[in-house]
């Protein structure tokens, strides 16, 4: 069934209200004491951009300075910085500001998600509530015990207490990727197929670990929905067009570096034949279980839901 937006509206403002409620006290903190938070570190990057716009390729005051942008990916840190200065407000206020944001659009954005690929406004709307409330991570002792219980929020905790706002930024863009990709092949949308590379290559701009995860998601939505040559077609495009807006700031060059710094950072862990062997065989079991699927009457949705929890 087709998302009636107008219809969505009351959910989907309601779901913002209590993230908003939850997270209230970021759209006014200026400085957030927290001993283990990397957020000092990024709100220098955004006054860095700040001062120098024309000249961020080298940040000084880190590290004896270091070339940020083989580092961290600019586009948090860039929107910090190009708010605070139309603004005219400091770039702390809009830092937290725009982690309130992100932590508020995260549950609707995977409403309206659920809402396009399930068809159900209730499911989608307990989806979101429980996407708001719950963390499955907490399944985990040591997230448990850090977190302190199973019903506080591990988003929030991610924020305010290890300064993981560009990671939350792109955890609120990624169902709207699988939404945008999904109007696009399905019901070949001009506006999707426009909308689609900007917002992937947002995501591509915005941090190395949610790109990791937005590319499982996208490997996962394929292997389900993505069946006839023109889909496939228009869903590489939006992959091939997204890397092109993002390029100029992340090219091949930087990309390579990235992956080798990976394998190097808190100790020597390169990349062996023993694990592209385990990756060969983690997606026989991914084409496996495609194969299954087909063979039954499962939801798509439900089978989405299971390729990118494995």
């Amino acid at each position: 069934r087709e998302a009636h937006p107008v219809a969505d509206g009351p959910a989907t403002i309601l779901i913002f209200l209590w993230n908003a409620f939850v997270c209230r006290e970021l759209f006014h903190a200026e400085y957030i004491d927290a001993f283990s938070s990397v957020e000092g570190s990024f709100i220098a990057l955004s006054r860095w951009i700040l001062a120098n716009p024309h000249d961020v390729a080298w940040l000084p005051y880190w590290f004896g300075g270091m070339p940020w942008l083989d580092v961290y990916q600019p586009g948090f840190h860039s929107a910090v910085a190009g708010i605070a200065a139309l603004c005219r407000t400091s770039p702390p206020l809009v830092y937290h500001a725009l982690n309130g944001f992100a932590y508020c659009l995260g549950p609707v954005t995977f409403f309206w998600m659920c809402r396009t690929l399930t068809g159900s406004r209730g499911y989608a709307f307990l989806a979101a509530l429980l996407y708001s409330t719950f963390s499955a991570s907490v399944l985990f002792p040591l997230v448990f015990h850090d977190l302190g219980g199973a019903f506080r929020s591990r988003r929030l905790q991610e924020i305010t207490n290890y300064g993981e706002g560009p990671h939350l930024a792109v955890l609120a863009l990624l169902p709207l990727v699988i939404l945008l990709i999904h109007r696009a092949c399905r019901e070949r949308s001009r506006f999707a197929m426009a909308a689609g590379p900007v917002a992937l290559a947002a995501c591509l701009l915005m941090n190395w670990t949610g790109t990791v995860g937005v590319a499982m998601a996208l490997l996962a939505y394929a292997a389900v929905y993505v069946r006839s040559a023109s889909a496939w077609v228009r869903a590489g495009s939006t992959a091939v067009l997204a890397y092109g807006l993002s390029s100029p700031w992340i090219p091949p060059a930087t990309l390579r570096r990235v992956v080798i710094a990976a394998q190097q950072a808190n100790g020597n862990y390169p990349f062996l034949r023993a694990h592209t062997a385990i990756a060969f065989a983690f997606l026989a079991v991914i084409v496996l279980l495609v194969w299954l699927f087909r063979r039954t009457n499962l939801p798509e949705f439900l089978q989405f839901s299971l390729l990118l929890g494995l």
